[in-house]
C-alpha cells in the first residue's frame, strides 16, 4: 500500500498548538490521559472522529470538521496521549504522515506495523489489542469526547471493537469502563474547533487556492477579449468582472454564515481592474483580485 499523502502541507505546524490545548484540557479536568480511536473502532461516533479530524488533519470549525472524512489508511489508527508521553499505532501506509506530523514533538513512541504484518489480519489484531491492554492498563482516568447516548450510559464505549477486546475471558481484565474513569471532553473541544488558528487557515489556504486560481484565470480570459488598444480604459463593471464573481460571493456567504463568524462585519469581495477602479469603493474591498 501506497504512503498517505495529506492535502494541507506541514500539518506539525499547528499539530504542536493544538496538542497543547489538549493538554490544558488534561489540566482542567485533572485527566491521566486523552484516547483517540480512528475509523472503524468507533465508526458510530462523530464526536471521536470530530476530534482526529481535528487533531490530526487540520479541520476547524463544525462544518469542515463533519464534511472531511477520515482515509481508509487510518483504519487502525489509536492514539493514547498522557503528560509524559504520546504512544501512536498505525498502519504502514500511514509511517511517513506520522513521521511528518510529530517531527517537533518529543517523547513520542510510534508503533507502525509492517507489510507483512498486514497481511494477515489476525495477527494485525493481536498486536492492536495487546499494545492497547499495554498502554492503558495504568491509566485511570480518560478523557474521550461523547455523543449524548455516551454520556447517558456509558457503558456503550464498550461495545467498541477495541475496548470490548478488554474484557475478553483468557485476559480477565474486565470491561474498560469499569476499569478507567470516563470524562467527557466533547464541550471542551468544541470551543477550539471554532477558534482560528494556523492550521485551520493552513486548511481554508489549501481549500481555496485552485478554485481562486480558476477564477482569476477566468478574469483574464474576460480582459484578453477586449482589443489591446481599449484595455487600459477600461473598468472592471465594463468588463462584467463583479458579475462573474458571483460564484465566489455565494461561497463567501456561506463561509461568512456557517465557519467563521468573525467575517460577519465585512462586505462581500469585488474585483478590482487597474488604474481605472472606482476609488471609491477601495475601503470595502476584502478580496482583491487585481487585474493588469
Amino acid at each position: 500500500m501506497e504512503q498517505f499523502v495529506p492535502k494541507v502541507p506541514n500539518l506539525h505546524y499547528f499539530f504542536r498548538n493544538r496538542l497543547s490545548e489538549l493538554y490544558k484540557i488534561m489540566n482542567i479536568h485533572k485527566l491521566d490521559g486523552i484516547l483517540l480511536i480512528a475509523a472503524y473502532d468507533c465508526s458510530y461516533s462523530r464526536p471521536m472522529h470530530q476530534l482526529i479530524k481535528w487533531l490530526l488533519f487540520g479541520c476547524s470549525s463544525m462544518t469542515t470538521i463533519d464534511e472531511f472524512s477520515i482515509p481508509p489508511e487510518f483504519s487502525e489508527t489509536f492514539m493514547i496521549i498522557t503528560q509524559s508521553q504520546i504512544f501512536i499505532f498505525s498502519q504502514s501506509s500511514t509511517r511517513d504522515f506520522f513521521y511528518e506530523l510529530t517531527s517537533k514533538i518529543c517523547n513520542v513512541e510510534l508503533f507502525i506495523t509492517s507489510k507483512k504484518e498486514e497481511e494477515i489480519s489476525e495477527t494485525l489484531e493481536v498486536q492492536k489489542i495487546s499494545k492497547f491492554i499495554q498502554y492503558t492498563q495504568n491509566i485511570k482516568k480518560f478523557g474521550i469526547p461523547l455523543d449524548h447516548d455516551q454520556r447517558q450510559n456509558i457503558v456503550l464505549l464498550d461495545k467498541w471493537p477495541l475496548l470490548t477486546a478488554t474484557a475478553l475471558d483468557c485476559l480477565g481484565l474486565g470491561f474498560f469502563t469499569m476499569n478507567h474513569e470516563i470524562v467527557d471532553i466533547s464541550k471542551d473541544l468544541e470551543l477550539y474547533y471554532h477558534r482560528i488558528d494556523i492550521g485551520s487557515i493552513l486548511s481554508l489556504i489549501n481549500a481555496k487556492t485552485e478554485f481562486l486560481e480558476n477564477t482569476y484565470t477566468d478574469f483574464i480570459n474576460l480582459v484578453q477579449k477586449e482589443p489591446i488598444n481599449k484595455r487600459l480604459n477600461t473598468t472592471e463593471d465594463n468588463l462584467n468582472l463583479n458579475q462573474n464573481l458571483e460564484l465566489i460571493r455565494i461561497n463567501y456567504q456561506k463561509q461568512k454564515n456557517d465557519l467563521y463568524s468573525f467575517l460577519k462585519d465585512f462586505p462581500d469581495p469585488r474585483v478590482l481592474y487597474g488604474i481605472n477602479s472606482n476609488k471609491n469603493k477601495k475601503k470595502q474591498v476584502l478580496l482583491m483580485l487585481y487585474l493588469k
